[in-house]
């Protein structure tokens, strides 16, 4: 019997067993942490996970709030319920989009799914050539420029905000109670939200910063409310998500919407109507409290596998993980019921008696109250990535940055202004001496309020395309003789570049030959390290007959030289050269010189007996007249032959 009795015990026993092990389990506790690694297409996603049972936690990625078509490699978690840390490194992204992600994990009970968090980074575009020509040192103009799409776009009752990649938030719309005066210095904005009459701005730090009415306290923040990852604004009141999954509300109170169930927690999402809010679960069920009288608080039975909410002034809005919506609530302009066939919807907005949905392919689909047309969409809308509804208008942001909206414009709440898409501020790093050619890498920044960064390089050549300036030594012509048999002395040349970046060795060639009567042209070549050369000509001119009185041959008689020569034709005076012609009495300088036995001579004349300047032939042989001289009294002249 024993042995009969022990099937039967095992058989019974077993299945009670299992059920107590599923009973004990609990679903998986996720919380999606901010991404990281964020440069140019690449991203870190990060995220935590407490295992209840066998666990397995990937991330759900894509350009939408509930976009979970893209995946991650599935990661064992374990079974233990210790906290596990999760990453995964995504690649190809396209810098310049906003991107959402978040984690999720799944037991034996089912899925679970962390709160949506952003990333991306901006696009950096260079602009103009990479290559600079800079031979003389002009500075160097560097164009580039940063951009991101706008992060978020959120509607109030009748006014739009826009939240742009820098930070800084933009409104529009009915200012009746400064809602749309975005308080000076605000920065560092992560997520907005409109209420009725009132704005909210979340900051990387987590507090929250508020303007707009606050007749009913939905202005007044709590104190040290911190840790906040998502807001939203009803009418008169105000919804905040912290880090832990818990939830705070602010302001009136006339409906419960601010009494928080208790236990409420593993929130990842929230969604603020009238005066009603929802909140949903990590578990994808969906917890309302607030006004009922539209049964907008009484969740539809069965309601789960919910990734997103909407709320509108009396109706809710759901999608699911198939990328179908269920609605509830106020239906009495047909905002609640669902377009026939509506599928791969990937985010929903809530207008004030209108719905809007997104779908995979970028479009829109919208039912409910088109009194104001908010529900005809505008022709050709494409490529949208986010929505939000207003009382009776709706907002679109698209891929590009750009933002549409159309319906009621009695308060300019869809004139969007432009500038929503401003640049990033860009640095550069590297070295670049535009003194110097070479080749020189410069790499450009610039980084959204997520913590992206945008890279870009480029390489700047400095070219040398000027040949060295060569200047000659001495005088040129260069006379010599060849009755001396002295051979040639060349004074030479120098040579540097127009930039003074250095001087340069100089080569000559071409020969003269001094016992040989001629014009001959000596070449002077100098090459600079880029191998551009410079060229320079001296001409050599060998004479039959020295000139007399010219003792070294270089074809000129200088002042010693004249002294030695002519001192005998000059009776009163050791020099040849005139002075003081004013002092000599007449209008015009004449001089003359007996005894000379060669031909006429060239008279130059000079004021500083430095530079010498042609006058003319002293004619017939060695008579000349200077009358210009009497303007010019501070004159001095010496022959030279022929």
């Amino acid at each position: 019997m024993v042995f009969l009795s022990l099937p039967r015990f095992a058989g019974f026993v077993l299945p009670l067993l299992i059920a107590s092990a599923l009973q004990a389990q609990t679903i998986p506790t996720v919380t999606t942490l901010a991404a990281t690694g964020m440069s140019n297409s690449v991203a870190t996603l990060n995220g935590t996970v407490i295992p209840s049972g066998l666990t397995t936690a990937w991330f759900e990625w894509g350009l939408y709030p509930a976009n979970n078509t893209n995946t991650t490699t599935l990661v064992p978690a374990g079974s233990n319920p210790v906290l596990v840390a999760v990453s995964n490194v995504l690649s190809g992204l396209t810098p310049g989009l906003i991107y959402h992600g978040r984690i999720a994990a799944s037991n034996a009970l089912g899925v679970v799914r962390g709160r949506d968090v952003l990333f991306g980074s901006p696009l950096v575009t260079l602009n103009g050539a990479a290559l600079l020509t800079n031979e003389c040192h002009t500075a160097f103009t560097d164009l580039a420029a940063a951009s991101g799409s706008p992060l978020a776009i959120a509607a109030g009752g009748n006014h739009s905000l826009a939240l742009k990649s820098g930070g800084k938030v933009v409104a529009w719309g009915s200012n009746a109670y400064v809602q749309t005066n975005v308080p000076v210095g605000l920065s560092n904005v992560v997520a907005i939200g409109g209420g009725l009459d009132h704005s909210l701005a979340l900051k990387s730090d987590g507090t929250v910063a508020m303007w707009g009415r606050n007749n009913q306290g939905q202005g007044t923040i709590p104190a040290g409310l911190s840790n906040v990852v998502a807001l939203d604004g009803g009418d008169y009141y105000s919804l905040a998500l912290k880090s832990d999954g818990t939830v705070t509300a602010w302001g009136n109170n006339g409906y419960g919407q601010t009494n928080i169930p208790v236990g409420l927690s593993n929130v990842v999402a929230i969604a603020a109507g009238a005066a009603h809010s929802l909140a949903l679960k990590s578990d994808g069920t969906v917890t309302a409290w607030g006004d009922n009288g539209q049964g907008q608080t009484t969740i539809p039975a069965g309601l789960s596998n919910v990734v997103a909410l909407a709320g509108g002034v009396a109706h809710n809005l759901a999608l699911k993980s198939d990328g179908t919506v269920a609605a509830w609530g106020y239906n009495v302009q047909g905002q609640v019921t669902i377009p026939a066939g509506l599928s791969n919807v990937v985010a929903l907005a809530g207008g004030g008696f209108h719905s809007l949905a997104l779908k995979s392919d970028g479009t829109v689909a919208a039912w409910g109250n088109n009194g104001w047309g908010q529900t005809t969409i505008p022709v050709g809308l494409s490529n949208v990535v986010a929505l939000d509804g207003g009382d009776y208008y709706s907002l679109a942001l698209k891929s590009d940055g750009t933002v549409v909206a159309w319906g009621q414009n009695v308060y300019g709440q869809t004139s969007v202004p432009a500038g929503l898409n401003p640049p990033l501020t860009v640095t550069v790093s590297g070295s670049l001496d535009t003194n110097s050619p070479g080749s020189y890498l410069l790499t450009y920044t610039a980084t959204n309020v997520l913590g992206g960064i945008g890279r870009a390089t480029r390489t700047v050549v400095v070219s040398d395309t000027i040949a060295p300036t060569i200047s000659l030594l001495g005088n040129n012509p260069l006379l010599i003789t060849n009755l001396s048999n002295l051979p040639l002395v060349d004074p030479g040349a120098t040579a540097f570049d127009s930039c003074s970046q250095g001087s340069y060795s100089v080569t000559a060639s071409n020969a003269v030959n001094v016992n040989f009567p001629g014009i001959y042209a000596i070449t002077y070549r100098s090459t600079d390290s880029s191998g551009n050369t410079g060229l320079m000509n001296r001409t050599v001119i060998v004479t039959l007959l020295r000139v007399p009185g010219d003792q070294n041959g270089d074809g000129i008689v200088s002042q010693s030289e004249l002294d030695a020569v002519y001192a005998g034709y000059v009776t009163n005076s050791p020099w040849l050269y005139l002075t003081n012609v004013a002092g000599l009495g007449g209008t015009n300088v004449t001089f003359a010189l007996n005894n000379s036995v060669l031909g006429s001579y060239t008279v130059q004349y000079s004021t500083n007996l430095t530079d010498w300047l042609p006058l003319g032939p002293a004619t017939p042989r060695y008579l000349f007249t200077d009358t210009n001289a009497p303007a010019v009294p501070q004159r001095f002249y010496r022959l030279v032959y022929p």
